[in-house]
């Protein structure tokens, strides 16, 4: 019996900060992972209502930190696509396996989820917001649940904690 290693942008070998990934159909993005602040607690605490002047989020729960990780998605299939459509489907993982969802905090400039329609040739950039434990800092990865490379039928994992990296 031959030992297969683990494909590239798998869970035990996630692509690095910086990667770009061409998603299968029928997602049909390029995904880029510009950067990861995996503690923006500050960032997203000074994030102001321009209405009303006042802060847009409280600080967050006991134990937890805010994280933002800016992606740009780069449409190239037919038609048109829903940016917001894609990015219910992109959560942040932990340790034992705790998911977290990029709706639980407003970002600082650009939220990503706010953008429209796309075209071929068309992208959008900008922040997804997730509050995290703050245990889960130290092993933070980003996964698509249902988007797959267009090179296997694979979830795709990046390593936004350094400590991931192999």
């Amino acid at each position: 019996m031959s030992f297969v290693p683990p494909y590239p942008g798998s869970f035990v070998n996630p692509w690095p900060v910086g990667t770009t990934v061409g998603l299968g159909p029928p997602i049909d993005f390029n995904l880029t992972v510009n950067s990861a602040t995996i503690n923006a607690t500050a960032e997203v605490e000074a994030v102001i209502d321009p209405n009303t002047g006042q802060p847009v989020n409280g600080p967050p729960p006991a134990g937890d930190q805010y994280t933002l990780v800016n992606l740009t998605l780069l449409y190239d299939g037919p038609g048109s696509a829903s940016l917001p459509d894609f990015l219910m489907n992109v959560w942040t993982e932990g340790a034992n396996n705790t998911l977290y969802k990029p709706d639980s905090c407003v970002p600082p400039l650009y939220p990503l989820s706010s953008g429209g329609t796309v075209y071929p040739g068309q992208s959008g950039s900008g922040n997804l917001c997730f509050t995290i434990a703050s245990t889960d800092a130290s092993v933070l990865l980003l996964r698509t649940l249902d988007a797959t490379p267009k090179t296997g039928p694979f979830p795709i994992w990046f390593a936004l904690s350094a400590n991931n990296l192999g």
